[in-house]
C-alpha cells in the first residue's frame, strides 16, 4: 500500500506562492535577456507558455487539497452494507482540462461482500471521465464549423492542448443526445427567435452527411427572421440590398414535419439560434 502525505492548504498556498515568485524572476529574465526589438515578444512567449503551467500547477494543488480533505472525513463504512471498507492505495487519475492536464491522487476503496469498489472523491468533485466539462465544451466549440482535424488543431495552436481529432469527434457525440433532448423540452431555445424583429423566413434542402452508420439523406431547414427591405422594381432585385438577419439557426428536419403543417411551425420553432445557446453554455 502507497503511503503518502496529504497536501494541506497552507502548504499549497506557499508551494503557489514559491512558483508565483520562481515565475515572475524567470518572465524578468527573459524580458532583460531578448534582443533589441522582441522584449514584448520574448516575454509574452514566455507568459503563454509558463503562465498556462502556474496556472495550471495551481488548479490541481487546490483540487488535491479539497480531495485529502474529504478523504479525512469519508467513512470507510460500505453505503450499501455498512461493513467497513478495504483501502486498496491511492490511484493516479490523469484529466484533461482548459489549462492541461491535472494529476490527482485518490484513495481506492473496496466492500469485499458487495464487490463494490469506489474513488471516494471522484463524484462529490466532479471527476468522472477523462475530459473536464470545460474542455468538452470548447472541442464541441471548435468542431461547429470545421472538421474535427481543423478543431483539433486550432485547439493545440490557441491553447496548447492535446486533443485528437478522433475525440473530437467522439465528445461531440456524447453531448449531441444531450443537446437534443434540450432542445426538445426546453422553451429558452426559441425566446430569442420569438422575440427578434422582422418577418420569418424559412429555407429548406436536402443533403447527404457521412455518419457512423454510413451515408445517409436528410433534409435541413434554415429559419431566420429579418425585417422588409425597400420597395423595388421588379429589373432592381438582382441589385437591392436586404437587411441583415436579426436571428437565425438551423437544424434537421424530420419527414413528418415536412408534411405536418401545423406541426411544422411548432417544431421549426426549437431549432432557432442553436449556436448562441451553446455559446451561452447550454450544453
Amino acid at each position: 500500500m502507497t503511503q503518502r502525505v496529504p497536501l494541506t492548504a497552507e502548504h499549497a498556498k506557499n508551494l503557489f506562492l514559491e512558483r508565483a515568485a520562481a515565475y515572475y524572476d524567470e518572465l524578468n529574465a527573459a524580458a532583460e535577456n531578448a534582443p533589441y526589438g522582441q522584449t514584448f515578444h520574448h516575454a509574452e512567449t514566455f507568459v503563454a507558455n509558463e503562465g498556462r503551467e502556474l496556472i495550471r500547477s495551481s488548479l490541481e494543488s487546490i483540487m488535491q487539497v479539497k480531495i485529502d480533505e474529504l478523504q479525512k472525513k469519508e467513512t470507510t463504512l460500505c453505503p450499501k452494507c455498512q461493513t467497513k471498507k478495504r483501502h486498496r492505495g491511492y490511484r493516479t487519475k490523469n484529466r484533461l482540462s482548459i489549462v492541461g492536464v491535472v494529476t490527482l491522487r485518490r484513495r481506492y476503496d473496496e466492500c469485499l461482500p458487495c464487490r463494490l469498489p469506489e474513488h471516494t472523491a471522484d463524484a462529490p468533485f466532479g471527476l468522472d471521465g477523462r475530459y473536464s466539462i470545460g474542455i468538452r465544451r470548447l472541442a464541441i466549440f471548435a468542431s461547429a464549423n470545421q472538421s474535427f482535424r481543423q478543431a483539433s488543431e486550432a485547439l493545440e495552436e490557441f491553447l496548447g492542448l492535446p486533443l485528437c481529432p478522433n475525440t473530437c469527434r467522439e465528445l461531440c457525440h456524447q453531448e449531441a443526445p444531450k443537446m437534443a433532448e434540450w432542445m426538445q423540452q426546453t422553451p429558452e431555445v426559441a425566446t430569442n427567435f420569438i422575440k427578434a424583429e422582422g418577418n420569418v423566413e424559412i429555407t429548406m434542402d436536402v443533403t447527404k452527411v457521412n455518419t457512423m452508420g454510413g451515408w445517409r439523406a436528410v433534409k435541413l431547414g434554415i429559419f431566420s427572421k429579418r425585417t422588409l427591405g425597400k420597395g423595388v422594381l421588379p429589373e432592381q432585385w438582382d441589385k437591392r440590398k436586404l437587411p441583415d438577419f436579426s436571428v437565425g439557426g438551423w437544424g434537421e428536419l424530420p419527414i413528418t414535419i415536412l408534411v405536418g403543417g401545423t406541426s411544422f411551425v411548432r417544431s421549426s420553432a426549437r431549432f432557432v439560434n442553436v449556436w448562441m445557446c451553446i455559446m451561452r453554455g447550454s450544453i
